[in-house]
This record gives C-alpha cells, structure tokens and sequence, in this order.
C-alpha cells in the first residue's frame, strides 16, 4: 500500500478537457510538469497514445503489467509503464490499474498517473468507484499527480473533478452541458465565459491552476 505519507505536498492533479481532436494529449505529452526521463510514470492508455516513449502491456497481459510494475519499482530507477487497458472495462481499471497505482505510492518519490479518456471507465458521474476515490482524494499526500484526459466530462466522477487543482480547457464541443461549460468557462476565467471556449479551436486551451488562468496555443509534435 502506500507509504511514507507527506501531507505538505501540493495538490498537482490535472484535467485536459475538450472535445475529439481537440488535442488533449498533445497538451498532456507537452506538459513540462511531467519530466521526459527519470520519473515513475504508470499510464491507462487504450488508445496507444503514449506507444513512442512508453512500455505498454496489451490488456490482455495483466500478468505481463503488474510484473514489469513489479521489477521496476525495486529496481529503484525511473520508468514508463501503461496498459492498454479498454473502454468499459471498469473492473480492470478499479480493481487492478488504480489498485496497483496505490501500492506504487510513495510520499518521498512522486508518481505520474497519466489516464486517457477516463470517462471510458467511468459508469457515472456521481461517487468514483471506491480504488480510483481513494486516489483521487489520498494519493497527493503520498506523492501521486494524477493527469488525465477526456472528452466527455459530464461523465466524469464527480469525485474526480472536485479532487483536481489544474486544467487545460479547451473547446467542449456538442456534448457538453450548459452546466459543465459555465463551471469550465469559470475554472478557465474566460471573460466572456463558455462563449470563449467554443470558440477554440484544436490544440489551443486555457491553462489554469489557483494561481491563473491564460490562453496557449499549441503546436503539433510527434511526441
């Protein structure tokens, strides 16, 4: 389980909203708050988004994941893990993914939890089923930075999202409440509130943290 807990570190969990093709992880693999090298990083990748850079277990090698888990965390070294874990696969993302994650924790060494599109394992928006809840909610006071991705935030765990300090918003496209865009358009401090995030287009997002809010606009890399 983890250990070590460190009740002083910041909350640094990050969400990247938008809609298909809004470049989601294009701003995760970006973001310069994950290092490139020589950090424990485990990814929930079913689209193969992270293939480049990554060790990544097809989901029918759970064995052949926990495993490499397993050695790589004795080892004492850096890695990047993930598993092509499938949407709607709820029980290998609770019970396996997000358990393994916690017994990874360590309040002295920070762990990268990358998760694509999570509202893929999601079966409501209400509680987070009871592993990813305790992550959401524990896992920062034992070194866990949670980023993850999604294009269907109404569908996201409640828990989830109020357990999240930073964003990057971007267009929320057709699907999206009129609810979720005004709590967007106010995490994003749009002057003109969720009329400015329709108005933008892929690969450009508001970045917001408790600190501030700005426009960025990225550029493609084969990352």
């Amino acid at each position: 389980m983890a250990i070590r807990e460190n009740p002083s570190l910041p909350n640094r969990h990050t969400a990247y909203i938008a809609k298909s093709g809004g470049g989601k992880s294009q701003a995760l693999k970006q973001n310069k708050a994950i290092p490139r090298t020589g950090a424990r990083v485990l990814l929930w990748d079913p689209n193969r988004d992270h293939k480049k850079h990554s060790t990544l277990f097809p989901s029918n090698d759970v064995a052949g994941f926990n495993k490499a888990v397993v050695k790589a965390m004795k080892s004492g070294k850096g890695f990047r893990l993930g598993y092509i874990g499938e949407n709607g696969d709820y029980d290998a993302f609770d019970n396996m993914f997000c358990r393994l994650v916690w017994e990874c924790l360590d309040g002295q060494i920070p762990l990268y939890i990358l998760i694509e599109e999570l509202a893929g394992v999601q079966k409501s928006p209400g509680v987070a089923p009871p592993v990813l809840q305790t992550i959401s909610n524990q896992s920062r006071k034992y070194g866990g930075i949670m980023h993850w991705t999604t294009q269907k935030p109404t569908e996201v765990s409640k828990t989830v999202i109020s357990a999240t300090e930073n964003f990057w918003i971007g267009n929320p496209g057709k699907f999206s409440t009129k609810a979720m865009e005004d709590y967007l358009a106010k995490a994003a401090e749009c002057p003109n509130g969720a009329a400015d995030l329709k108005a933008l287009k892929p690969l450009q997002f508001y970045r917001s943290d408790s600190e501030k809010s700005e426009l960025v606009t990225l550029k493609y890399k084969n990352i």
